[in-house]
């Protein structure tokens, strides 16, 4: 609740996205903007947050239909030779991709997984061959000094679980006394966040938000670029097995929420559902 009484939601609600392209018709940096665009966008009126933001100091309501924050799960970041502003291969580095696609956000970003799998890490140097695939996470003083004036933290991936992830290893863990121990993922992870050098710097403020865009706007462009169109939930086909563009939509098909958070959600889509290009809106 904003200091003056202005309206946020008792439990806020989040979206997480893969950074991942949707086949061949659109690359990552396009799935993962028009996916934000789409959960972030208002289907009132443009601005509707920062007009409920300007009722009094502190408040940050984003727009009804919009989501709170907004998730990515990011797998890159596979080689101890990448840097925030380049790659390996010398491409531009993911991060500041990233970072550039999501500046205007009108919601804050977090990373809701973060980390390269144990198979993929530094498998085209060589240089992790004696390691078991252990990361060196670099990306952390990244993500909490360079992207920090937009990006609100990060989820590592992961304590224990998918064996290519995990810090851990024993188990199974069910919460009691099960023996976990750490390995050498764990450990760099430890040393990266002791080592950390700098501060984080003070939050976003609302004021620092960029503006939401329509939802007739982001619908429009999902049509003209992607062929894809929103449809109400009721009009939405029970059964679908075609593709778009020769390839699933999956990424924007998918609904993500962090693990521990059970929510009721206005605007969703479905998981793994092949259509001819439909998103449900209900």
């Amino acid at each position: 609740v904003g200091k003056k009484g202005g309206l946020v939601r008792e439990l806020p609600l989040i979206y997480a996205t893969q950074h991942s392209a949707l086949g061949a018709g659109m690359g990552v940096s396009d799935a993962v903007t028009i996916t934000h665009d789409y959960f972030t966008c208002n289907e009132e009126l443009p601005n509707v947050g920062y007009f409920l933001r300007s009722l009094g100091e502190g408040i940050f309501a984003p727009g009804s239909s919009s989501v709170d924050i907004f998730g990515v799960n990011i797998e890159s970041w596979c080689s101890s030779l990448d840097t925030y502003e380049s790659t390996e291969k010398g491409d531009k580095g993911t991060y500041l991709t990233l970072y550039d696609d999501m500046k205007d956000s009108s919601v804050p970003i977090i990373f809701t997984e973060m980390g390269c799998s144990h198979t993929d890490f530094n498998r085209a140097n060589r240089m992790g061959d004696d390691d078991d695939g252990a990361r060196d996470w670099k990306q952390i003083d990244v993500v909490l000094n360079d992207m920090s004036d937009r990006f609100a933290g990060f989820c590592a991936y992961a304590y224990w679980g998918n064996p290519d992830f995990a810090m851990f290893k024993g188990g199974p863990w069910t919460g009691g006394e099960t023996s976990l121990t750490p390995t050498k993922d764990f450990d760099n992870f430890k040393k990266a966040l002791e080592n950390h050098n700098g501060t984080v710097s003070d939050s976003v403020t609302a004021d620092d938000m960029a503006f939401s865009k329509l939802c007739s706007e982001v619908e429009e462009e999902l049509m003209m670029r992607y062929n894809i169109k929103v449809l109400p939930l009721k009009e939405m086909p029970k059964r679908g097995v075609t593709w778009y563009n020769g390839e699933t939509v999956r990424g924007l098909m998918s609904f993500g929420l962090l693990a521990l958070m059970v929510v009721y959600v206005r605007r969703f889509m479905m998981s793994n559902v092949r259509t001819k290009g439909y998103l449900p809106i209900p």
